[in-house]
């Protein structure tokens, strides 16, 4: 998804629980949303986290909760938490694994969702899903 950095807060990196990566916190916006994130550049590309870029970027959070099923899956938002970094997702299965992956779209975001983690639910392509993500995090793909 294309996304536009607003801001960054580049002296504060912090690292990004399941990963050994730190990021940056900062805000963003696109026409789906606008928020507060962590941003992970791409190694040699740290130039792109500037106020006015707009990259393209991959999806990922912290954890995820309150996840349920929807009737209509063409129902597709993001929309900020009471928590800062924190979204509220109503997207459409794109794909779904049983034991593994299940990607939920939302308008261009793709998030990856462990089907270990959402049982006792299963979803089926074409479902809605709905989630809270908690501390989202964009990684700069470079394009």
């Amino acid at each position: 998804m294309r996304i536009t950095v607003v801001a960054v807060e580049e002296n504060e990196a912090v690292l990004v629980a399941g990963t050994s990566a730190f990021g940056i916190r900062g805000k963003f916006g696109c026409p789906l949303v606008a928020g507060e994130v962590i941003f992970i550049a791409a190694r040699g590309f740290e130039d792109n986290l500037r106020a006015g870029s707009s990259i393209t970027v991959e999806t990922d959070y912290e954890s995820l909760s309150d996840v349920s099923v929807l009737s209509d899956g063409d129902a597709q938002t993001m929309e900020p938490a009471a928590q800062a970094g924190d979204y509220v997702i109503r997207g459409r299965v794109l794909s779904a694994v049983d034991g593994g992956i299940v990607r939920v779209g939302v308008r261009g975001f793709v998030f990856d969702l462990d089907s270990r983690v959402i049982a006792p639910l299963t979803a089926e392509v074409g479902q809605g899903l709905r989630f809270t993500v908690h501390r989202l995090v964009f990684w700069d793909c470079n394009t």
